[in-house]
């Protein structure tokens, strides 16, 4: 069954299905990682300037001195978190639509992932980069931030609601910066922090909003939003030329907001949270040994088999 719908900004708790090709599957298993595309390769470049869109909007709305340092400061933003590196995948476990659009017409495979597992990206560099995964109320200022999966936010309710959650935080925490701050220096580092964090959030938010014509997509995303791009950028060849794309990889650490992410060459691989695969129905039941002979030489021989039950003529 499909998670329970949850506050705005709340990670989801379940399970999401990622629906890819036969070609997507070999590549998630062998190489044990997903990968998060540049907005400008995607259809989704456009809903996430409707999104910034939205949320200056709404900001620009408000007469509170709160929300007009974090309009003045959007400007600030370094400009790749304004088209971010999407992952993206569904609530829906075996749904028509989602076969017919990004399963080769129910050829292919949907991949059930433990969304409560965090994820973090591989740089391609030489040295060892900094990077975090993106919860309420942590902080990350380094390389490159890879949010949790998050619902998207398709009725305009719920991306104000989104919206008054961040801008609450930031008021508590410069309320707590004001009462707590025993030197000017203190107060004026925390306050950068601070803003710095709400304006992460206006990013994730930014990515997560959707038109409601696509609230039957039930999509779910992780934002992965670098500051330095050479170290963590990968290139591919597409449909629509050459795109990049951001390599995650289960973290190290999934007791800890903050972690180091090596290069790949010194990464250590850890497999994918995989649940279970379920394969096409357009596609014999005797895929289904080698299927699983895949999933235990990922790693991952725990992993459920099962086969769509949507009749795609």
């Amino acid at each position: 069954m499909p998670n329970a719908p949850t506050s705005p900004l709340q990670p989801v708790a379940g399970s999401v299905f990622h629906y890819t090709s036969a070609a997507g599957l070999l590549g998630i298993l062998e190489q044990g990682e997903l990968w998060a595309s540049e907005a400008t390769s995607l259809n989704d470049l456009s809903e996430i300037r409707q999104g910034w869109d939205f949320v200056r909007k709404w900001l620009k709305g408000r007469s509170d001195a709160d929300a007009r340092d974090l309009r003045a400061n959007i400007r600030r933003l370094p400009s790749q978190f304004y088209e971010p590196f999407v992952l993206s995948a569904s609530l829906l476990p075996d749904d028509a639509a989602q076969w017919r659009l990004y399963a080769d017409e129910a050829r292919g495979y949907a991949v059930e992932i433990d969304a409560s597992v965090k994820l973090a990206a591989v740089g391609s560099g030489n040295r060892p980069a900094s990077t975090g995964s993106l919860d309420l109320g942590t902080l990350f200022r380094d390389g490159v931030t890879v949010s949790p999966w998050y619902r998207c936010l398709y009725a305009d309710a719920v991306k104000v609601q989104a919206l008054e959650l961040v801008l609450e935080r930031y008021r508590q925490a410069q309320e707590h910066i004001a009462t707590d701050a025993e030197s000017e220096e203190e107060a004026s580092w925390r306050g950068t922090e601070a803003r710095d964090e709400a304006l992460s959030y206006l990013t994730v938010v930014a990515g997560l909003i959707k038109s409601p014509g696509f609230s039957g997509e039930e999509e779910a995303r992780v934002i992965a939003s670098p500051l330095i791009r050479t170290t963590f950028q990968h290139y591919r060849a597409t449909e629509v030329g050459i795109v990049s794309y951001v390599k995650l990889r289960t973290s190290h650490n999934q007791g800890r907001d903050r972690e180091r992410v090596y290069p790949e060459a010194q990464a250590e691989r850890h497999a994918l949270p995989i649940r279970s695969v379920r394969y096409g129905a357009r596609l014999k039941p005797e895929c289904e040994r080698s299927l699983i002979g895949l999933l235990g030489s990922a790693g991952n021989d725990q992993a459920n088999v099962w086969r769509s039950k949507v009749p795609l003529r």
